[in-house]
């Protein structure tokens, strides 16, 4: 449950942020400075946290059950979804600064947890 960074052309990884107990995978900023995470507070409840690569602390972006968040190609918003409603959930956008950002209702099932958008940033595949 810890947050690795790894360096391609050097051997070892770094953990990112030891208070860090990470729920699901992470999401690369596209500048690669820094990931967006689901993290559980208190409460057990995970929600989204901006997590930058030089050091810095983490910041939480949302304060409703959020996971398996994903960067738009462009950096401009983060899709992510939100807790299950009986078979379903639905998915949210937020923008770097955890303001939401406009995104079209989309319910899905359980099973279609992970989504991606294409390179062109202008559609989302699930």
């Amino acid at each position: 449950t810890r947050l690795y960074v790894a360096d391609a052309t050097r051997p070892g990884a770094r953990i990112v942020d030891r208070t860090l107990e990470v729920r699901g995978a992470p999401a690369w900023q596209p500048d690669g400075r820094a990931l967006v995470v689901a993290v559980p507070r208190d409460d057990d409840v995970p929600r989204l946290v901006w997590v930058p690569l030089d050091g810095g602390a983490p910041r939480p972006l949302l304060d409703g059950y959020s996971v398996n968040p994903v960067w738009s190609p462009d950096g401009t918003f983060i899709v992510y979804a939100q807790a299950d409603d009986g078979p379903d959930f639905t998915l949210a956008a937020i923008e770097p600064d955890g303001r939401p950002h406009p995104l079209p209702p989309i319910r899905l099932p359980r099973a279609a947890r992970r989504v991606s958008f294409t390179p062109d940033g202008r559609t989302l595949v699930v």
